[in-house]
């Protein structure tokens, strides 16, 4: 048996391949010699494959150790930059430099977020949400920067004790991504920035919520 070797083709590719030399006996007689030549392409470029996910499961769990880490501190200096902002008259020219680390924050603080959710994708935990108090408390969070913009919140659900089976993570996610895709948009006149919560009960098979955010 002959493993780990190269065979040419007509076209002087080589591929790796193993060769089994078989004697055939008939009647104590050596009659031939019978030569199996098996292509290892194939098996070869799955343990290849199986290398590559390896190393990525590594690479993986290394940048969710780093965006976590590094989250942290982002979110710190952010929250000292918004209290600097208070504290300074509004005319002060330091706030614009202020305002613009304020958004090179969040957008750090969102590619950190992007990683970590690419690099290990949570598993869902599905529990009953008060979507009012739930969104109430993402928006509060928002309330220095809207003032800073000048963006005025507006946020009054057609039916405040509305529950939803979700994952808490998952959405805090979607609507924070939403919020400051429309903060950002405004960022320059400023403005009033709806949040609506509305059942929808056109659909045969159960109800829908809507949570509409919009200029």
């Amino acid at each position: 048996n002959l493993s780990d070797i190269h065979i040419h083709r007509r076209n002087g590719q080589a591929f790796p391949s193993v060769v089994r030399i078989l004697p055939v006996v008939q009647e104590s007689n050596f009659d031939a010699v019978l030569v199996l030549i098996s292509d290892m392409s194939e098996n070869e470029q799955n343990k290849l494959r199986t290398q590559q996910l390896e190393h990525r499961a590594v690479l993986g769990e290394f940048t969710a150790v780093f965006a976590h880490e590094v989250r942290n501190p982002i979110n710190n200096i952010s929250t000292g930059l918004q209290l600097m902002s208070t504290v300074l008259p509004s005319d002060d020219s330091n706030q614009e430099i202020i305002g613009r680390m304020v958004g090179d924050c969040n957008r750090l603080n969102h590619l950190m977020e992007s990683l970590l959710a690419f690099s290990r994708p949570m598993e869902s935990k599905f529990e009953p949400i008060k979507l009012t108090l739930f969104l109430k408390k993402i928006m509060d969070r928002w309330r220095p920067r809207f003032a800073k913009l000048k963006i005025t919140p507006y946020f009054k659900p057609e039916n405040p004790a509305i529950t939803i089976i979700g994952d808490p993570r998952s959405l805090e996610q979607v609507f924070t991504n939403l919020i400051s895709n429309a903060v950002e948009a405004m960022s320059k006149e400023g403005g009033t920035l709806g949040v609506n919560i509305s059942v929808d009960n056109t659909s045969s098979s159960r109800p829908h919520v809507v949570v509409a955010i919009s200029d």
